[in-house]
């Protein structure tokens, strides 16, 4: 009788993983220092932020997506229906197979899950951070009020 115990696929799979992600890192150093080498304009302090941001936007574009559940074509379809303005009536029975042999409860149910995955899909637009007005202390308020008494005295208009 053996005894041997059963090896999950992760446990199997660590020290390759391992391995994997130490070549990754060391890839992505390689190819940050390239891109600093060769663009050395584009890293400078005073645009550094923004060049970084615009690569890893576009890395992100390139690497396939992170695991879970691969986008539906209906769904996909729904929401580019809905986004051109389309009426629900008219994008269900594009984008719900065999939608016209439904019965009602069926057919109604499955209209809610689309609508659902539709609106849970998140936006093409990015979203806004909320602007935290600073924090004013007194002086520059007086400041702030002195400026704009003057102020408009001193524009032509």
């Amino acid at each position: 009788m053996s005894t041997d115990k059963a090896v999950t696929p992760e446990v199997a799979e660590t020290p390759s993983l391992e391995r994997d992600r130490k070549a990754i890192r060391i890839e992505t150093g390689r190819f940050a220092r390239g891109l600093a080498t060769r663009f050395p304009q584009a890293f400078i302090e005073a645009i550094g932020k923004h060049t970084k941001e615009e690569v890893l936007r576009l890395i992100r574009i390139a690497l396939p997506p992170h695991p879970g559940r691969r986008r539906k074509a209906s769904v996909t379809r729904a929401w580019e229906l809905q986004q051109q303005g389309v009426a629900w009536c008219d994008i269900y029975p594009q984008c719900i197979p065999g939608y016209g042999g439904l019965r009602w409860k069926d057919r109604r149910k499955e209209q809610v899950r689309l609508q659902n995955a539709v609106h849970a899909r998140p936006s093409s637009r990015p979203r806004q951070k909320r602007k935290i007005s600073p924090v004013i202390s007194n002086d520059e308020k007086n400041d702030r009020a002195l400026f704009l008494a003057v102020a408009p005295a001193t524009v032509k208009g």
